[in-house]
């Protein structure tokens, strides 16, 4: 599989705490999301499957979304204005453009509060689980054949970009996003609930001041 390792990070409390407004449109400074490369998609269409997995502590509603992780060609998961989660991943249906799916959460994150998010596709079905349980399933690669849509050029960074907390142009996300891990195969209900018991984040009010980027990320096979 494929996992996402934040370097001193993964296993213990902290994360990384971003502060951005939700809005789009105006370019933001590099420091105010993370942005890294060597996540090789070459797992992922492989498999046709993936999972995504975060802690997320929502600090304030974004004025339009806020975005916890966005990557090439896998999977974006954001929260919008009003506190509902959209996971949403890109598929080759053999046009010339992809096929750009997306679900919205049947319920939204409190702020203020940890919650964790997982997103899987098993070559088929799309599901949104929070807090180690299924919010939303979309069966919608039933009625044609599609592939998790593939980086056009693995060798060129500029096609394997991930985000974290926001991209160039806005949507930065108020809050803290901890234990990201990416997996090239879809989790089980199990496996999911397991990774969201496996972790407890920290509670108290300091955690703000303790939440900051550890170091770099180091995805491995």
């Amino acid at each position: 599989a494929l996992g996402g390792i934040v370097h001193g990070a993964t296993g213990r409390a902290g994360g990384i705490f971003f502060k951005g407004d939700g809005g789009f449109g105006q370019p933001v400074e590099k420091h105010q999301y993370v942005e890294f490369g060597g996540l090789s998609n070459t797992f992922v269409k492989e498999s046709n499957q993936f999972t995504f997995s975060a802690w997320v502590n929502i600090k304030r509603y974004p004025e339009q979304r806020g975005v916890i992780y966005d990557g090439p060609g896998i999977a974006g998961l954001s929260v919008n204005y009003d506190g509902y989660l959209e996971l949403s991943s890109s598929f080759d249906i053999g046009e010339e453009w992809p096929l750009f799916a997306k679900i919205t959460s049947t319920n939204k994150i409190g702020q203020r509060e940890w919650r964790h998010i997982a997103g899987t596709f098993d070559g088929n079905s799309l599901i949104l689980y929070i807090d180690g349980i299924e919010d939303r399933k979309m069966d919608y690669l039933e009625n044609f054949n599609g592939t998790i849509y593939p980086l056009e050029d693995l060798s060129d960074p500029s096609y394997n970009t991930n985000l974290i907390g926001g991209v160039e142009y806005g949507l930065g996300l108020n809050g803290i996003v901890d234990e990201l891990q990416i997996y090239g195969k879809s989790l089980s209900a199990q496996e999911i609930l397991e990774l969201k018991e496996s972790f407890t984040p920290i509670e108290d009010e300091d955690a703000d001041l303790r939440c900051k980027v550890i170091g770099g990320y180091n995805f491995i096979n």
